[in-house]
């Protein structure tokens, strides 16, 4: 999640690092929301990346108590979605989510499918069809079967 709040930046880092199923807390690249000014607020908004674990439900909602119950300002809070880089990586790992509860799951090892078999199996000793040369002697042959 990402939330753009106006409060003392470390006691802000601080209290959403104490929410249950946070990982980690930092200070957005660039700080400051648009320069960090609030129409009719004093103090400046600071974007702050929350990042909790897949298995973690929504933890939106506590960071909205955490924030009113410290009486700070909570200009934005927005769900961040997964990089492709976390999708990549929870992906080699293994892990997936139902989606439902967010409760994640190890995926079973994808086993290869058998190699598909054409109905009109060819034998081996059988030239594959465009492959078969054309001799003068087989040319002549398949222009009598035209012919007839």
């Amino acid at each position: 999640a990402v939330a753009a709040v106006i409060g003392p930046e470390t006691e802000v880092i601080k209290a959403l690092s104490a929410i249950e199923g946070v990982k980690d807390v930092k200070l957005s690249d660039g700080g400051e929301r648009n320069g960090g000014d609030v129409r009719g607020i004093t103090g400046k908004a600071r974007e702050y990346t929350i990042t909790s674990g897949i298995e973690t439900p929504d933890i939106r909602p506590a960071v909205v108590q955490t924030i009113v119950k410290n009486n700070w300002s909570l200009v934005e809070l927005r769900e961040l979605g997964l990089s492709l880089e976390d999708v990549f990586l929870r992906v080699v790992a293994g892990e997936t989510t139902d989606g439902v509860d967010g409760v994640s799951k190890v995926a079973a090892p994808v086993e290869a499918a058998p190699p598909a078999v054409s109905p009109l199996a060819v034998a081996p000793d059988a030239p594959s069809a465009g492959t078969a040369e054309t001799t003068p002697a087989t040319a002549e042959s398949e222009k009598k079967g035209e012919a007839e």
